[in-house]
């Protein structure tokens, strides 16, 4: 290995370090002052306050759908997406179900009112 590749490996390894030292500084930053900081889990939604969370009454629906055709012996492949998709259950961002959301029917079923059964 040649000397510059070797300085080039290092100057990216510090980057990287520097980038997430960074990173981990903004979070906690923004932690103290009260904000969120993260993705809200699947099926939940933030309040008017901006803070705390909610149930989404549509995410929640499509947990429910998915559990039920997992109970239905349908396979979780692209399968899964085809049903939603069928349905009229779009993602967050309202485009149509893929196989990668397929994990969610991993998740334990909730209930409308946010209880686990």
């Amino acid at each position: 290995m040649e000397p510059s590749t070797r300085f080039l490996d290092a100057f990216g390894e510090y980057e990287r370090l520097i980038i997430a030292q960074r990173t981990q500084a903004a979070l906690k930053a923004k932690r103290a002052r009260g904000e969120r900081a993260g993705n809200l889990p699947y099926g939940c939604q933030l309040n008017a306050d901006r803070r705390t969370r909610d149930l989404n009454v549509d995410e929640r629906h499509v947990l429910r759908l998915l559990h039920d055709l997992n109970g239905g012996g349908l396979a979780p492949d692209g399968r899964f997406g085809a049903e939603l998709n069928r349905q009229g259950c779009a993602t967050r961002r309202g485009t149509t179900q893929r196989h990668q959301y397929r994990r969610l029917a991993a998740l334990p079923r909730l209930s409308y009112d946010g209880t686990v059964t």
